[in-house]
């Protein structure tokens, strides 16, 4: 695995080639169209731009999935339980975590216009290290 730093510039052209299909990656949080940038990003590897933002972008959406696991079994908890603040509570934290992370998949694609590598806020350096695999292919 080759480390990239990503404080160093890149070429403008890999940053207007990569623009539009690392956008794509953060749509998980709108839809689930989102992993086709992901699929393209671990298919094609021709691109450094699209293969940061398609780790942050895969990073996301399994966040996003978890959000609606933990919101969904909240929501069956507290129709088991009966209690309407327990109920209201649960509605309330799924919505919490629901528009964090449309809100940071919003600032993803924000990102994407800036000719920079950024990650995410908080976990995004996470991600980089978790899905190290989506990275450009060496050129022989």
């Amino acid at each position: 695995m080759s480390e990239v730093d990503y404080n160093e510039e890149f070429s403008i052209e890999d940053y207007e080639d990569g623009k539009l299909l690392a956008m794509l990656c953060y749509l998980p949080t709108c839809c689930c169209a989102g992993f086709v940038g992901v699929i393209l990003a671990f298919v094609q590897k021709k691109n450094d731009f699209h293969c940061f933002h398609a780790r942050q972008g895969l990073g996301l959406g399994i966040l996003f999935i978890i959000f609606n696991i933990i919101g969904t079994l909240l929501s069956i908890i507290a129709q088991f339980t009966g209690f309407w603040i327990f109920n209201m509570l649960a509605g309330l934290l799924y919505m919490a975590l629901f528009f964090i992370a449309f809100a940071v998949g919003v600032f993803g694609i924000y990102q994407c216009t800036q000719p920079e590598f950024k990650p995410l806020p908080f976990i995004g350096p996470k991600f980089i290290e978790w899905f190290s695999f989506i990275e450009k292919e060496k050129e022989a």
